[in-house]
């Protein structure tokens, strides 16, 4: 009875809470949820993501620091001074375990600080390097979780950035073929311009010779009337009978009677 109240009362200690990190990407992660088959991979549903396995490969002679070999690395998820549970497990008490905290992560090893060896081992003298310790914890499901989502967000932004490549290799490749096609294009404008400008200078030529023979034309037909118009006059001028006589013996000018042509 008393075993069973010593143990109750071990497991019901919780962790500490772990600080908050400011992170370069943060992710858009839900309040709550559950692990799910990832569809690129990542996430085995089969796995207990909650715990894996490594061995001691040094300490500190207070035993307090330790650096801990992993066989699964996804433990380098974790953040400095994340809390879970370590337990030697051929030494430790049964059903104990240490709470130990998180300094930092290399590839395939991470480096913590246990708090108490005394509540899983009867003496920290126990370690020995090469030894199997259990590292469990609901802080490893979650820094998995927060990795896959934190991987799916980047492979959305791969995918966009694959598209933008491919934009940009298309365009590429394809550079000498739309050059070539941009330059024919302005050719032939600028042949149609031309074409343009010739017809039109022809054009006008044209027009400044009929409008040419248009003014001779004019001309002529203006000088017609103008004869026409002479001959169309009337002249206001008054007969005088009787000053022919006296003007003409005064030898002044007067008009010669008209003789009728034989």
């Amino acid at each position: 009875m008393k075993t069973i109240l010593f143990l109750s009362i071990l497991w019901s200690t919780t962790l500490p809470t772990s600080r908050t990190w400011a992170t370069a990407y943060s992710p858009n992660l839900p309040d709550h949820g559950v692990m799910t088959a990832d569809k690129n991979g990542f996430i085995d549903p089969a796995l207990d993501y909650t715990t894996t396995y490594g061995r001691i490969s040094d300490y500190d002679p207070a035993y307090r620091i330790i650096k801990v070999k992993v066989e699964n690395d996804y433990t380098r998820f974790l953040k400095a001074d994340d809390a879970f549970y370590i337990r030697p497990e051929r030494l430790s008490k049964r059903g104990s375990a240490c709470i130990a905290r998180l300094q930092k992560t290399e590839p395939y090893y991470f480096v913590a600080e246990v708090d108490n060896w005394n509540t899983c081992l009867k003496s920290k003298g126990d370690i020995r390097r090469g030894m199997v310790v259990k590292i469990f914890g609901d802080i490893l499901k979650e820094r998995v979780y927060q990795a896959a989502k934190m991987r799916e967000d980047i492979l959305v932004k791969k995918d966009a950035y694959l598209k933008q490549l491919a934009e940009a290799n298309n365009f590429t490749w394809n550079f000498d073929l739309e050059r070539e096609k941009l330059l024919n294009d302005y050719d032939q404008r600028l042949q149609a311009i031309k074409n343009e400008k010739v017809n039109s200078i022809e054009a006008l030529n044209r027009k400044k010779v009929d409008t040419v023979q248009v003014q001779g034309e004019l001309l002529s037909a203006i000088d017609s009337l103008e004869e026409l118009l002479k001959f169309y006059r009337l002249d206001r001028r008054e007969v005088l009978k009787d000053r022919f006589h006296m003007d003409y013996d005064t030898s002044a000018p007067v008009d010669k009677p008209a003789r009728v042509q034989q």
